[in-house]
C-alpha cells in the first residue's frame, strides 16, 4: 500500500508542468544578464544549454508564481505544416520573450524549447504536423525588484490554419516512365 503511494506522488509530481531545459537555462542566463545591466539582450553571451548545466533555479514554482492573467493581443500563423509563426503585442518591460510550445491533446504540460527573441515574435517549426499545440512565453523583465523580473504568459491554443494547397489545372501533369527516360527494368514481383 504504502509503495503504491509512493509511485502516485511521484506520477503526479511528474504529471504537472515541465518546463524544457533549454528555457530554464536561457531565464536563468537572461536574468543574469539584466541584473548586470547590460542595456540590450543581444549583447548577452546566452549560449545553448551544456547537459551538465543544471540551471536549477527556475522551476515550475517559480513559473507559476510570475504568471499573469495579462491578455496580449496574439497572432498566429502557420507558414506550412511544420511551421508556426506568433506576433503578439510588445511588453515595454521586455529584455527577452522566451517561447515555449507544447502539445494540446496528447501532453499540454510537458513544454518544447521553441525559441527566444529580442521582439515578440518567433517562428519555429513543431515536430508533427498532425497535432494541435499551444504556446506560453517567459518574458525577462527589466526590473530593479529581483521579486518582478519575470512574467509569464499563460498558455494559448495555436488556430490551425495550414495555407492553402491549391495546385491549377494547367499545372497538373500526367507524366509515364518514358517520359522521363526510366526504363522498366526494376519492376517489382509478387
Amino acid at each position: 500500500m504504502l509503495s503504491s503511494a509512493v509511485v502516485l506522488l511521484v506520477w503526479l509530481r511528474l504529471s504537472e508542468a515541465i518546463t524544457s531545459q533549454r528555457a530554464k537555462c536561457a531565464v536563468e542566463c537572461y536574468v543574469r544578464c539584466v541584473n548586470s545591466g547590460t542595456p540590450n539582450a543581444a549583447y548577452c553571451a546566452c549560449p545553448l544549454p551544456t547537459l551538465h548545466n543544471a540551471c536549477n533555479s527556475i522551476n515550475e514554482d517559480v513559473l507559476k508564481a510570475d504568471t499573469i492573467d495579462d491578455v496580449f493581443p496574439v497572432k498566429t500563423e502557420y507558414l506550412d505544416a511544420h511551421t508556426i509563426h506568433i506576433l503578439m503585442s510588445p511588453n515595454p518591460k521586455a529584455f527577452i520573450y522566451i517561447f515555449e510550445f507544447s502539445t494540446v491533446s496528447t501532453s499540454p504540460e510537458d513544454w518544447m524549447f521553441a525559441g527566444v527573441s529580442l521582439t515578440p515574435q518567433i517562428t519555429f517549426t513543431t515536430p508533427d504536423p498532425c497535432r494541435d499545440y499551444q504556446f506560453r512565453v517567459l518574458i525577462v523583465l527589466r526590473s530593479t525588484n529581483p521579486m518582478h523580473q519575470l512574467a509569464v504568459l499563460r498558455p494559448r491554443a495555436i488556430r490551425v490554419t495550414l495555407p492553402e494547397f491549391a495546385v491549377a489545372t494547367d499545372q497538373v501533369r500526367n507524366y509515364s516512365l518514358s517520359a522521363w527516360n526510366v526504363s522498366n527494368e526494376y519492376e517489382c514481383s509478387l
